[in-house]
């Protein structure tokens, strides 16, 4: 700490005085304090932007992936849909069902029309219920 003169009456002021304490004239210029922020580091923002993004595309692509003919798609895996038709149709003890083929009933939560054959030439119809594990031979939709 120095003793400086005062610009203004001259008398004698220290140095790190704001003002003369005989004229109160400013001696020095008050001092700024320099705050220095550390920066988020830019990964975390990259990051979340990324997750964000790979979610709104996953929605996306989920709602342009349905059927479009206005009725819920089944979302059920069709191997997932075949096990269960089969389970149903072996809890049923149907006989004459060697090879199946199956197609959704439109607007009906886990009911299928189902095409049992034996020999591949000679089809029958039945509609399985794999929900509540039931069969109705020869009724279509």
């Amino acid at each position: 700490m120095a003793l400086i003169d005062c610009p203004e009456c001259h008398h004698q002021v220290s140095d790190s005085a704001a003002s003369c304490p005989n004229c109160g004239h400013p001696v020095a210029e008050p001092a700024v304090k320099t705050v220095v922020r550390p920066n988020k580091p830019e990964g975390t923002k990259s990051v979340l932007k990324f997750i964000l993004i790979a979610i709104v595309a996953l929605i996306l692509f989920k709602a342009c992936s349905d059927s479009g003919t206005g009725t819920k798609a089944d979302t059920t895996a069709p191997v997932d849909v075949q096990y269960e038709i089969a389970k149903v149709i072996a809890s049923n003890k149907m006989s004459g069902c060697g090879e199946f083929t199956w197609t959704a009933n439109p607007g009906q939560s886990s009911e299928y029309t189902v095409k049992c054959s034996s020999d591949g030439t000679n089809w029958t119809t039945y509609t399985v219920w794999t929900k509540v594990d039931k069969i109705v031979p020869g009724v279509t939709p």
